[in-house]
């Protein structure tokens, strides 16, 4: 019997060495993916996958509060974007041992760096954005209405008419406008629109515009009024 517990106190002894070396690996890995090296290789993506795999959850968690901040401090800034972009493979990561989307923070991140890198991966980043609404639900009871914010500048960015500088087609016009309406509930949001395009840098600005003076343009261009839009007519 003492020997039966010695032996199950052993393996359980053995179990969380093992537990901390993959864990001390995975956060080596995150490390260098937002600290690269000319002197180490580039990590491949199904290496990081697999490392924060087999990490327990508290360090992905590490993990994903370590790219926020990097992609939050990182992404207003031309010169800067190179490194945020380097929390792109982290998300994925998180995405990729996250099978059931439990946790749609790990797209909304993505879909961010997405938008804001150089250059901007429209369409998936608005795929992302999508996928962080449909798991988050309704914005009513949640909150986190940049989600919309950022997947309309997506579908304004992509929008064929927009760049045409004519009107958009009826359901890009609608798809563009319901998420704008929605996103105006944050008053940070509305913040945003209400200010000159030459105030400064604001959350979420695109490459070369910023987020109002493109909103604006699209609002101009499809014969909508801001200050209605606003007003939530």
């Amino acid at each position: 019997m003492v020997e039966s517990v010695q032996q199950e106190t052993s393996r359980e002894i053995e179990g969380m060495k093992q537990q901390a070396e993959r864990d001390a690996n995975a956060l080596n890995l995150v490390y260098r993916q937002l600290n690269p090296s000319p002197e180490l290789p580039a990590i491949a993506q199904d290496k990081l996958d697999e490392a924060l795999r087999l990490a327990s959850r508290s360090v992905r968690v590490q993990a994903f509060n370590k790219a926020w901040r990097v992609r939050a401090d990182n992404w207003r800034d031309s010169e800067s974007k190179g490194k945020m972009a380097l929390t792109i493979p982290i998300f994925r990561a998180l995405i990729h041992n996250d099978p059931d989307d439990q946790y749609h923070m790990n797209h909304g991140q993505l879909g961010f760096a997405l938008k804001d890198k150089a250059p901007p991966a429209w369409e998936e980043a608005k795929a992302e954005l999508s996928t962080a609404i449909r798991i988050r639900g309704d914005w009513r009871e949640k909150g986190w209405l940049y989600y919309e914010f950022a997947r309309a500048v997506c579908r304004i960015m992509l929008d064929s008419g927009y760049l045409a500088g004519k009107a958009s087609a009826s359901d890009a016009r609608e798809a563009i406008l319901a998420d704008l309406q929605a996103a105006l509930h944050a008053e940070d949001i509305r913040n945003i629109l209400t200010q000159t395009p030459e105030a400064g840098p604001e959350p979420y600005a695109s490459q070369a515009e910023s987020t109002a003076a493109v909103i604006d343009q699209w609002l101009a261009q499809n014969h909508l009024n801001k200050s209605k839009l606003l007003a939530g007519k």
